[in-house]
Formats: structure tokens, C-alpha cells, sequence
């Protein structure tokens, strides 16, 4: 790993990054551009607009990087965006892309001789899956074009889960989500040995977890449970709390954990058989606590078995972590500049220590350059 990432940092992978939503129109007027241009024209006003929305950011931010090529012919990594605007439709709504490749000769030859340096961003609800939902029954439900267009490229995608099939480990790139923080946000935080509350959570009872979190957890004094909170409050009391609860829902990944990182709050994940995001070059036992879902009733036990230094250096190590996590705003340039704070972890992987890390765009790109070293090594 060690070899990698300074082959990685001394020689960074150039990445075409093109819409196919509308051939010959890959700037701001293009269908993804446009939803760009809205994040800027009224995302301060909207802070939702900013959740959910990698598939925005992450190819604006390779746009405005040192990384980024006009070249299609000299890229060593192409990444496809294809915006979709119907919720939860996309699977039946959404084109084979081959037909659209076919319409430049250039990206049509190289997706043919080697898919797996194309980068498709399907994260949110644009996922492989039919919708959120988990299918216990381990069948692959993934929508219809994946299969036809997709099975050899390198897809990134919020959705690690081990369950439904749809994401494939060793191949497929676990991006976070993004979400929005607000200034407030760093205005409410307290320092970790000053916080009011030991333990929070706050969501909809949408799993066997969850229910079980806050039907026989909720009245615990170490756990605190608000309810209807506007997000800007939500973020403050995870500001508040030394652990932040990250349990699995209808899916197993959420923006709570991006959130909590931001709060300066400690990570509690709860999700078992699934891949957190860049789990493959993160090591998430330095800054996140993880619980199996099968000793919930002895959490409180076990975040209280947690010693004072232990609180202090899971707390610093995910304030160095969260750069990993985060989108640039659209409108920032960026470059590779400050990737040379990352360095490695006595098992080989990229840590939370040393100096600022890289962004979740360049954590992304060098996840999928991983994938691509080793299956072509």
C-alpha cells in the first residue's frame, strides 16, 4: 500500500470527466451542469440540495483538480456522470450508455478495451438498486441497464451493503454521501471532554435496529433521543455528544456518519455485513466505534468501557479523518495539494494521522486507481 500511494501522490491518474446526458454538451448547460449551477445559484438557501448530491459534486470537484484532462485520449481514468431526475425511477428511465458512447469514437474504442478505468457515479437513489430497501433474500435486484452496460466498469456508489447484491467488493468504490453542515454547526460544538450529552440519536424507527435502539434504549439516562429536530438543531446536539449512533435503516449507509465526523462527535456504527465508505484504504478502527447488531443490549457497557485517552484519540484522529469525507463546494478549485498530509497505518492502509488528508473526490479517484493496480498487476 505504501508503494502505491506514493506511486499514487508522485504520479496522479489523469481523469476525463464527461455528462452523457447530452452528447456535446458537457459544460454547465448540460443536464448535470445544470443541476450544478442550481446547487450554486441557491444552496444556501436550500440546504438540502446539497444532500444527497455526490454525483454532483464528485465530478465538479475532479473537474476543478489538477487531475482532471480535456483529453479523452490521454486520460487514464474516464468518469461518466448521467443525472436523472425522477426519484427512485432511474432504474427504468435510464438509457443503455453504449449507444451514447457510440456517439464519440474515442470513449467508445477505450470503454470497449478496458471498462474498468471507467468511473460511473451512482450514488444516492441512483444506485444499482431498485430503491433504499434491503433484500434479505440475498437475490441481485439490481435495475435492468446495469448488467447491459455496466458489469465491467468500475461503478461508485454510496451502497456497501454485503445483503442485496447490488455492490461489489474488490470492484465497485464506496463514496460517502453528501450532506449539508452549516455554520451553525461548528458554533454549537463543545470540546469532547465538555459535551452534554454521552450519547445521541435521532431518526425514524425504520429497522428492527433502530426500533430496538429507541423502544428499549430511549429511557437510558446515557442516551439522549430528541425528536423533530430541524437539521441545523440536529447538527448542534451531535455537537453536543461525545457518541453519535450511525445504526442501519432501511439501508445500511446514511449521512450520519459524514455528520458526525463534521460535529466533532465519535462514530458508533451498528450496521453489520456492509462496507463503509473507502473502507478499503481507511482504517475506520481509529476514529469510529463499531458495534454488531447482535450486542445491542450491551451498548451502553460498551461505549462506557471506553477509557478518557481512548475518547480523546478516536476524537482526534476524526477530525484528521473527515477531509476524507468531504465534497468541495462546486465552485472551488482544488488540486492534489495536501494529499502529502496522508500517511499509513502499521497494517498498510491510509490513517487518520499526520496532516490534512485528501479530499472524499481524491480519496475516491485513488480507491479506484487501487482497484485498477491490482487487477491489472
Amino acid at each position: 500500500m505504501a508503494t502505491l500511494l506514493r506511486k499514487f501522490l508522485m504520479h496522479p491518474p489523469r481523469v476525463h470527466v464527461i455528462d452523457l446526458n447530452e452528447p456535446g454538451r458537457e459544460d454547465i448547460n448540460g443536464q448535470c451542469g445544470r443541476r450544478v449551477k442550481r446547487l450554486l445559484d441557491t444552496g444556501n438557501g436550500n440546504q438540502y440540495l446539497y444532500k444527497f448530491a455526490s454525483e454532483l459534486l464528485l465530478p465538479q470537484a475532479i473537474r476543478n483538480s489538477a487531475l482532471h484532462t480535456d483529453d479523452a485520449e490521454a486520460a487514464d481514468l474516464i468518469l461518466i456522470q448521467y443525472c436523472v431526475m425522477i426519484w427512485g425511477m432511474q432504474g427504468e428511465k435510464m438509457m443503455d450508455i453504449r449507444p451514447l458512447l457510440e456517439k464519440r469514437p474515442v470513449l467508445a474504442r477505450r470503454f470497449q478495451q478496458n471498462p474498468a478505468r471507467f468511473l460511473v457515479v451512482l450514488s444516492s437513489d441512483h444506485g444499482p438498486c431498485h430503491n433504499f430497501n434491503e433484500h434479505l433474500t440475498g437475490r441481485r435486484l439490481v435495475k435492468r441497464w446495469i448488467d447491459r452496460s455496466l458489469e465491467n466498469a468500475t461503478l461508485l456508489m454510496n451502497d456497501g451493503s454485503l445483503v442485496n447484491k447490488c455492490y461489489r467488493p474488490g470492484k465497485d468504490v464506496v463514496i460517502p454521501p453528501s450532506t449539508w453542515i452549516g455554520n451553525a454547526t461548528f458554533a454549537c460544538s463543545r470540546p469532547i471532554t465538555d459535551r452534554k450529552h454521552f450519547a445521541f440519536f435521532a431518526g425514524a424507527a425504520s429497522s428492527l435496529i433502530r426500533e430496538y435502539i429507541i423502544n428499549e434504549l430511549g429511557n437510558e439516562d446515557w442516551l439522549f433521543i430528541p425528536h423533530d429536530l430541524q437539521h441545523e438543531e440536529y447538527m448542534c446536539e451531535m455537537g453536543n455528544a461525545v457518541f453519535c449512533l450511525a445504526p442501519r435503516g432501511r439501508a445500511a449507509w446514511s449521512p450520519r456518519l459524514v455528520e458526525a465526523l463534521e460535529a466533532g462527535c465519535i462514530p458508533v456504527i451498528i450496521a453489520d455485513m456492509n462496507h463503509e465508505p473507502f473502507h478499503d484504504v481507511l482504517d475506520y478502527s481509529t476514529f469510529t466505534v463499531q458495534v454488531h447488531e447482535d450486542k445491542l443490549e450491551t451498548l451502553g457497557e460498551q461505549l462506557h468501557s471506553i477509557s478518557s485517552g481512548q475518547v480523546a484519540r478516536l476524537h482526534a484522529n476524526g477530525q484528521r479523518a473527515r477531509a476524507h469525507f468531504r465534497y468541495p463546494p462546486p465552485a472551488r478549485s482544488g488540486g492534489v495539494g495536501g494529499v502529502d498530509g496522508v500517511v499509513l497505518s502499521a497494517r498498510g492502509d491510509v490513517n487518520a494521522q499526520g496532516g490534512e488528508a485528501m479530499d472524499a473526490a481524491m480519496t475516491a479517484v485513488f480507491s479506484a486507481w487501487l482497484r485498477i493496480q491490482h487487477s491489472e498487476g
